[in-house]
Formats: C-alpha cells, sequence, structure tokens
C-alpha cells in the first residue's frame, strides 16, 4: 500500500464514524417526535374517566361530611348558649314561648329572646348547611343574617334547630296538660335526670314548608302544619343537642319517619326491663 492510498483510507474511515452517530441520533428524533395513535389517546382518556368515576364519589362524601361536621359545630354552640343562660336564670332552661304579662297571647319565642338579650351572637349557626340549598331556605337565611332587614327576628323561627318545647322548654308534657299555657314553666336543671340522654335540641323540617325548618320540634310524628318534625338532613342522620351539653348525630332507619328509630321513639324502647324516653325530663 502506498501512502497515497493509505490517508485515502483514513479519511474513509473517518467520515464513517462521523456519520453514524449522526444517523443513529436522527433515527431517535423521528421517534420521539412520534405523536399518540388514537388508540392510545382513547385508552388514556378511559383511564382519566375511570379515575374521575372513583375520585367523584368520595369528593361528595367528603362535602356531606364537612357539612355534617359544621352542623353538629352548630348545635354544640347552642348548648353553651343554653349554659350561659341557665347560668343567668336560676338554672332554669329559656321558656320555648314567652307570653305577655296575665295573658296567653305569645310575645316572643326561646331563639329571638336568647339573641335579644345577648346571649346569641352569631346568626348563621342557626342554620345548617344542607338547609339553604333550595331558594325559599336561601331566602329566609339571606333576611335571618341581615342586620339591615327590620324584620329579621321574624325569620328566626324557621331555624334548622327544634326545641324540645313539651318537656324542657315548657311543663306541657310532664304535666299532662292538653294545651301550652303560661303556667307551665320551663324545666330546671335539677329536674333533668338523665341529662346526657335527653334530647334538648334537634333538627328539624317545618311541615307547611319542608325546605325550611321550624324553632320547636315535636316529640312525635305529626302532620300539624305550625309544627317541625324531626329530620335527618345528613343521608340518615340528626344532628342532636343533649342536655348536658354534649352532640352526637343519630342514625335513623327510616328518614321519612325518625320517630320509628332509636333514640327519638317516644316512650316506645324497652331496655332491661324498662321504657325509655328520650324526651322527658324525667
Amino acid at each position: 500500500m502506498t501512502w497515497n492510498e493509505f490517508q485515502v483510507g483514513c479519511r474513509a474511515g473517518k467520515n464513517f464514524t462521523r456519520g453514524f452517530p449522526g444517523r443513529m441520533a436522527l433515527s431517535r428524533k423521528s421517534q420521539t417526535s412520534r405523536g399518540f395513535t388514537l388508540i392510545e389517546l382513547l385508552v388514556v382518556i378511559a383511564i382519566i374517566a375511570i379515575l374521575a368515576s372513583m375520585l367523584l364519589p368520595a369528593l361528595k362524601n367528603s362535602r356531606m361530611m364537612a357539612k355534617q361536621i359544621s352542623c353538629l359545630s352548630n348545635i354544640k354552640q347552642m348548648g353553651v348558649i343554653f349554659n350561659n343562660y341557665m347560668t343567668d336564670s336560676n338554672s332554669s332552661y329559656p321558656p320555648y314561648t314567652v307570653f305577655l304579662p296575665d295573658s296567653t297571647t305569645v310575645d316572643t319565642i326561646w331563639i329571638r329572646q336568647l339573641f335579644t338579650e345577648g346571649y346569641m351572637k352569631n346568626r348563621k349557626m342557626l342554620f345548617c348547611p344542607n338547609r339553604t340549598s333550595s331558594a325559599y331556605s336561601n331566602d329566609v337565611y339571606n333576611h335571618a343574617v341581615n342586620d339591615d332587614d327590620p324584620d329579621f327576628l321574624s325569620y328566626l323561627n324557621f331555624t334548622t334547630y327544634g326545641y324540645n318545647s313539651q318537656y324542657i322548654g315548657s311543663s306541657y308534657g310532664s304535666s299532662g296538660a292538653t294545651t301550652i299555657l303560661p303556667h307551665y314553666p320551663p324545666a330546671k336543671n335539677s329536674q333533668i335526670k338523665r341529662p346526657s340522654e335527653t334530647i334538648l335540641l334537634a333538627e328539624t323540617t317545618f311541615n307547611d314548608d319542608p325546605s325550611a325548618g321550624y324553632y320547636i320540634v315535636n316529640p312525635n310524628y305529626s302532620t300539624y302544619q305550625y309544627s317541625g318534625t324531626l329530620t335527618a338532613m345528613h343521608g340518615k342522620k340528626v344532628n342532636v343537642l343533649w342536655c348536658d351539653g354534649h352532640a352526637s348525630s343519630e342514625a335513623v332507619d327510616l328518614t321519612s319517619n325518625c320517630y320509628l328509630s332509636f333514640p327519638f321513639r317516644l316512650g316506645r324502647y324497652t331496655y332491661r326491663g324498662r321504657t325509655e324516653n328520650h324526651w322527658d325530663r324525667q
């Protein structure tokens, strides 16, 4: 081999080694720049849809749970307000209705009394977050919490939380009377035999308009127009405030009639040989 032939061979090899990596890089670039095929895109969309179907119910349940906890906090705060009132009132619960002197004419109700006497400041706590979903209940809420509304006090009647008016807010149920009159005073704290098992407040539905609540709750099922019926605002659970101040969410079997479930059955539950009544002070 001559010197010239050797130099030509070297230049050829050098050009080959330079060109090969370049072609490989070009090949890799063409592969990586290739887009998704239709099948791959459909697979990705299907996976996203499956994940969404799994996550959305969980998110919905989380929102419902958050509202239930907020509602339970509201009714728990009501217990503090009741306790403050009783501290200033010789351990007496507020009367569910305040009558004019020497009269059977209603002057005010317990919820307005607690507000006007300064025991209650935040009126938003009177309404469960689930209660403002309809147009009517949302309108009631907006009126009730608006300080500039001259009639806001009247809208407090439609609070979510009804008072156990027959056994705690008056002596009507305990006395066996047929009408509620001014001389049926509310219970005193010392008269509550089982405070941790006696209902003070519970979530209600106003019989005249089921989208709103009512300031009193009946101890038994009633269709009377101007009364409050026990209601499950959170799936199959009713938030309850007990006379000792603790709050709980009580499960019911039938949301159309919560009174069929413990602890709301009036004298129909037998425990250790005795009939339980979780409404009565006795």
